[in-house]
């Protein structure tokens, strides 16, 4: 009974022995963070994170279309695929993808292929335009102008540009860590002496 009483009354450290001062100190480091001394940094930090995760993505997304553009010029089966309406139109109203059909040794196939500003964007329901599958995968299709790899290049241009932007937050990031530190460390050591004599 008196040794569960000694324990509980332990000020230095909480149930599990944990030394209660610390854990203060942390909570205090936390709180810090919080202040207007550190807004900028927690501002440039997010801008950091926002345009790293988008140069990813669009890194990833134009690495797996380049996969794919080159499976289809390697392996694809080269076909006659029926226009049955238009899937997508450009802002000056040409028409920039279509749902198709065409047939494989394994049955019919319905999908929609992107065919740009090429010379199929006037093509009308009923119209047959050359697209290329891959036979283990017929979903995967792909307009016969589109092999070259033309239109990734403004997917990957985005994210060069994003990476740009985020290497700079990064780096203001950095720059604005250092400035509150110091702003802290400066504020800090004008905060009078509240100790007691003595003591």
């Amino acid at each position: 009974m008196d040794e569960r009483r000694s324990v509980q009354g332990d000020d230095s450290g909480g149930r599990f022995g944990a030394p209660v001062p610390r854990l203060r100190a942390g909570l205090a480091a936390t709180s810090v963070l919080r202040t207007p001394r550190w807004a900028r940094v927690r501002l440039t930090a997010a801008g950091f994170l926002l345009f790293g995760a988008v140069a990813g993505y669009l890194g990833w997304t134009a690495a797996q279309e380049d996969q794919t553009l080159q499976d289809l010029r390697a392996h694809g089966q080269r076909t006659e695929a029926t226009v049955v309406e238009v899937a997508g139109r450009s802002e000056e109203g040409w028409a920039i993808a279509f749902t198709v059909r065409f047939a494989t040794p394994s049955g019919g196939v319905r999908a929609v292929v992107d065919v740009g500003d090429g010379s199929e964007s006037d093509a009308k329901p009923g119209a047959r335009i050359p697209v290329v599958y891959d036979p283990s995968n017929s979903a995967e299709v792909r307009y016969v102008g589109q092999l070259d790899g033309h239109e990734t290049d403004g997917i990957r241009q985005g994210s060069g540009v994003s990476g740009l932007l985020a290497a700079g937050f990064l780096v203001g990031t950095v720059v604005e860590v250092r400035r509150a530190r110091q702003r802290t460390e400066e504020g800090e050591g004008e905060r009078p002496d509240t100790g007691h004599p003595g003591v």
